[in-house]
Formats: structure tokens, sequence, C-alpha cells
């Protein structure tokens, strides 16, 4: 079941269909309600937490959130009808059915016992009483990470993998943790941040837990890089961690202090010690600056031969501007290996630290991330619209969150056209002034026509060419697009302005 993210939020127009609901009145069983059941499934909850409500009649219909129930980061507070207070206060729904609403607790509902009440069409639930703590932190370890009985936290590689002794869950590629290795771990409920993000909202910027959070391998800290609510999604807490050196065992406890307090889960993960006799010495990038969409060679050396089978160093970028191979493998009997950076088209310099390690040893080395001459540069939106005397409408946002680029677009305008689109991109790519925009992200694109009829688009493309003013912040843009779905294509060429902020 959906919960945490959503796409890209939309402004403009998004069309809303109610289900007929049952006349029954809806009611929240004993015992039904826990905080979110993959993240410990306590019988508490606390502020900012998720929560899963269980019992009759709750809805009627089953679905999650979409992007188009969002008001720009702010998420929805009731789905076709079905809506959540506690304390009095409006939650955050994320997905209900019949038998089961998600929410998430607003940040200013008090300690002690509150009310939750879920309200219908046909009616309201008897208020449930649940006690609300000021925190009640959960690490992501859902059943299915449960093998033969001992629970594991669900970790994550940066190449995708997961934390697990290979084979331990079926389906799921997995290999136990080096020291020195970077894996990311996710929760809920851990409390406010800085700066803050309260409930309800997608999370814009890098931020830190204001409590104090401590975790361990057995008896042994580990590193925490980060430790707050992850960006692009709603309370959902990162926590990106450095394997510390402990002895090899499918069976590492893994616990955690929150402000002094012991967290309540019995968590294991895999770690396999196997430091090698070698070492990452250095680190070098040729060329050390490049335009963004250029490449760039890395280059490490060890501080000797690598040993039989090879020495695999993982790699890592501080910044999406640069993207490299997870790992680079320094063959048996040499002492260097290379690798190359592709890099991204940024509307502004970055600087990206590529780190390369193995066996608790790592080198560094900064790259410098140029704009390319000629396009215009901004920092947060660069949108594009035609005159309203244009016979369809386009509206282009190009947005840049944390250095990356993100692509969107609306075209059409009901009840004066048949069909209106909105569509989000997953690839950009820039050359001078023109860009384009490919990949459709069906899950955050829709087509409807002024009947009402929705469907997804499932491709498209954006060709965008600008023409500068004397200042670069605004100017002309024309191009071409095409959105497929169902119910139709719509496509075309547009001529309209842009302006850069």
């Amino acid at each position: 079941m959906s919960m945490f993210y959503k796409g890209v939020s939309w402004l403009g127009l998004a069309a809303l269909f109610s289900a007929s609901l049952s006349a029954q009145q809806p009611s929240i069983k004993s015992g039904g309600v826990i905080s979110a059941g993959a993240f410990g499934a306590f019988s508490a909850i606390a502020p900012g937490s998720w929560i899963e409500i269980y019992g009759s009649n709750l809805a009627g219909n089953t679905r999650s959130w979409s992007s188009a129930d969002f008001s720009g980061v702010n998420a929805p507070t009731s789905l076709d009808g079905t809506s959540v207070t506690i304390g009095g206060q409006k939650a955050f729904v994320d997905y209900i059915s019949p038998g089961q609403v998600n929410a998430q607790v607003p940040s200013t509902v008090g300690s002690g016992s509150q009310g939750i009440v879920v309200a219908t069409a046909t009616g309201a639930t008897v208020p449930y009483t649940i006690t609300v703590n000021a925190v009640e932190p959960g690490f992501l370890a859902p059943p299915s990470f449960k093998v033969a009985g001992n629970q594991y936290v669900v970790a994550l590689f940066s190449d995708g993998a997961y934390v697990l002794p290979p084979g331990a869950v079926a389906g799921v590629t997995s290999r136990r943790a080096q020291p020195g290795d970077t894996i990311t771990l996710y929760g809920v409920g851990f409390g406010p941040v800085a700066p803050n993000t309260p409930a309800g909202q997608i999370v814009q910027q890098n931020n830190a837990l204001t409590l104090p959070f401590k975790l361990s391998f057995g008896s042994t800290n580990a590193p925490v890089t980060y430790d707050g609510l992850a960006p692009s999604a709603v309370g959902l807490y990162q926590f990106n961690v450095t394997v510390p050196s402990v002895s090899s065992s499918d069976l590492v406890p893994l616990t955690f202090t929150l402000n002094g307090a012991n967290g309540s889960q019995t968590l294991y993960i895999a770690v396999q010690n196997s430091t090698a006799s070698v070492a990452v010495s250095s680190l070098t990038l040729s060329p050390s600056s490049v335009d963004g969409g250029g490449t760039v060679q890395g280059t490490l050396t060890l501080s000797a031969p690598a040993p039989s089978g090879g020495v695999v160093v993982a790699l890592s970028s501080s910044s999406g501007s640069a993207t490299m191979p997870t790992t680079v493998t320094v063959p048996a009997g040499s002492v260097a290996a290379s690798f190359t950076i592709a890099t991204a088209a940024v509307s502004s310099n970055q600087t990206a630290t590529i780190t390369a390690s193995y066996a608790g040893s790592s080198a560094q080395a900064m790259l410098t991330v140029t704009v390319p001459s000629g396009f215009p540069q901004f920092s947060t939106l660069l949108s594009i619209s035609t005159p309203a005397s244009a016979p369809i409408y386009i509206g282009i946002s190009l947005s840049k969150i944390l250095g990356n680029y993100h692509c969107a677009l609306q075209a059409g305008l009901p009840p004066l056209t048949s069909l209106t689109g909105l569509a989000s991109f997953s690839t950009f790519a820039m050359s001078d002034l023109s860009f384009t925009c490919t990949g459709v992200d069906i899950t955050a694109s829709t087509m409807f026509d002024k009947l009402g009829n929705m469907a997804q688009i499932t491709s498209g493309s954006l060709s965008v060419t600008l023409t500068p003013e004397v200042v670069s912040t605004s100017g002309t843009a024309t191009g071409t697009y095409d959105l497929v779905s169902t119910l139709g294509t719509i496509s075309g060429s547009f001529s309209g302005t842009y302006t850069a902020k």
C-alpha cells in the first residue's frame, strides 16, 4: 500500500471522481489503530508518524493518494470523502479502503490520550482512544524480512541491493555489508527536524533530527552521516550509516537510542568483515571541471597490488550532478583502476565530492560541474507558457530540486479543448539553448477529456529551444510536444515566453 511518496505535484487543473459510499456507519475495531505495520506496529503513536486504522465501512472504495490529490507540497486531508481527525485535528490521508485507512498524524497533536475519528459521507466512527507520545520511533523492518525467526532491518546499498545474507529472502538481491560500506535505513516517528518540515508536506531540503540519535552494530557505535526526513517524501526518515568494524556475523544486533531512550525493536543486520591488507591511497579526476553533460575519468590507486580475485572498491558521489558505477574492480596484481563519471545538465555550477572506499579506507576528489554557456541560469524554476490567444494552452515548468532538473508539461485547457494532458518526465537533456524531456512518469501523468474520462499518459516527449532577451532570465521559447494515452494523442508545436527565477 502506497505510503510516503508522491510524484510531481501539479498546479492547475485536476479532476475528482467520487465513488458511491455504503450506507452503513463506519467503525474502528478494538485494537484497530497501530503505527505503521512495517515500522514496528506499535500501539502508541507520535506526531508526524504514520498510522494504520482498521475497521469496517471506513471508505466506499480502495485507492492511495496520487499527485492530483496534493496542493503544491501539501498532502490531502481526505480521499473520496474519507477523512481522519486525531485530537480534533485533521490528519493526512494516504490510503483508503473499506477495512483500512492509512494516515499521518498532525505535528501539533498533544501528548497523552487522544481520540481518533474516521468520517465518511455516511457518518463518523465513535472516537477511538489512543496514546500519543512525543516520539514513537521505528525502523523499516517488514515481516517479509523475518528469516528463521530473526527480524532483519531493511538496509540498502547505493546500488539498490539489500543488506541480508545472500538468498535469505527469495527474489531479493542481497549481500552482507562490509566495514566502511555506506548503507541507508528508513524509519518513522523519530520526532522534529531542523529546518522544520511539518507533517503533511513533501520534504524540500536536507534536514537533521533535533533529538540526539545513536546507532550501534552490536556494542560498536556506527557513524551516521544523515539523520532526518527523506527529501521528496512525506513523513519518512532517512539514515545514512557507515558500517563500523565488527566481527563477521549474519546476526549482528542493530540497536539505537533517541534522546537517550532505547528503541523497542529487536533487529539484526548481516556483516562480513574481510579486511584486506590493501587500502585506497589516492583518487584523481581528469578533468576536475566539466560542463554539465560531459564525462570525466576517475583513477583510483591502492597502497599495494590487489590480491587474488581482485579488489572491489565502492564509488559514491555527493551530488546527483555526477554519477558513476557503484563499484570498480582493481584486477589481481594491479594497483589502479579507472572509471567514467557522467555529469548532468545543471542550472548553476555544482561541486561533487567523489569518494572511493574499500575495507574502511577511502580517498576523495572534488569535481566541479559547470553550466554550459548560453543556457539561462535559474535557482528554482524556469517556466514557459503560451499567450492567451494561442489555440491550445501550453505550460512547461523546469524546476531544480537538490541540483537535479524536473520537467513537467500541461497541454490543453477544458472545456475549450477536448483533451488535456498533465505529464511529468524522468529524463532531461540539455544542449546549449535547447533541451528535451523524455521518459514519461506514468504514475504522475494523466490525460482527461471534457466528459471527465481519465487515462494514464503512456508515452510522450517535449523539445524546447530558448531565445534569451538582453537579460537571460526571460525570452521566447518554441518547441514541439506529444502526449499519448488511450483517450487519444495531444501533439503539435508552440511558441511562447519563458521566465527564470
